[in-house]
């Protein structure tokens, strides 16, 4: 990309460097700011934005964009706004998806096209789970706990993560709670197991993400 884009015109050169994770991104960004040497344009995870705008490390775009912006997905634009001033641009934005491996879904009798709701997933994975001998051998669902997806089931509850001022956490109630109570449920029944993660938000070592896709009939295996 940024090849085709040096090679379409001469008024400006990137020049790429590849920074680590979003972890460590933040923190040579920050310190390269305080020192006066940061870079011009950077990649930082959705939630930094706010504390990014606030330290001054970046500036409101609006000037930059002149209302271009509205060129994109409204969904996607949600976080790039701070205090109604635009600071980023959606890049590179990730997006959850269940895979379903449909042959075992077709040998237990369910729908190919996967469920559509919470009770149904714990009710497939309840009869994809297969046990021999005393132990698990195959679970019949697997998902990384963390908050990106905790958020995700939060806002189908009907939640919120934080208040509408952002000042105070909105995660005291049944929608805040219903994720748990449903993740807890299906590992105590062992129809689910979770992949581990390193950091919050990093993404699974590749040794610890085939170990549990093994057991976990509804992630891609091919």
């Amino acid at each position: 990309m940024v090849s085709d884009f040096n090679a379409a015109q001469n008024t400006v050169i990137v020049k790429p460097a590849y920074q680590g994770d979003y972890y460590t991104n933040h923190s040579k960004v920050l310190a390269a700011a305080a020192a006066g040497n940061q870079p011009d344009v950077t990649m930082i995870e959705v939630a930094s934005v706010g504390a990014f705008a606030d330290a001054k490390v970046i500036e409101p775009l609006t000037s930059y964009t002149q209302g271009k912006e509205k060129d994109y997905i409204e969904g996607l634009m949600g976080n790039s706004y701070w205090k109604d001033e635009l600071y980023a641009i959606p890049f590179n934005r990730s997006t959850p998806l269940l895979y379903l491996n449909k042959t075992l879904l077709q040998e237990a009798g369910l729908s190919p096209d996967g469920p559509k709701t919470w009770q149904e997933l714990e009710e497939f994975s309840r009869k994809l789970t297969k046990q021999e001998g005393g132990k698990t051998v195959r679970y019949g669902f697997s998902t990384p706990i963390d908050i990106w997806f905790y958020e995700a089931l939060v806002f189908q509850s009907g939640g919120s993560i934080l208040t509408e001022d952002n000042e105070q956490l909105a995660l005291h109630n049944e929608a805040g709670k219903a994720p748990l109570e449903f993740w807890s449920r299906m590992i105590k029944e062992v129809i689910m197991t979770e992949i581990q993660r390193v950091i919050l938000g990093q993404a699974t070592s590749d040794e610890a993400l085939q170990a549990a896709t093994e057991k976990a009939n509804k992630l891609l295996r091919k």
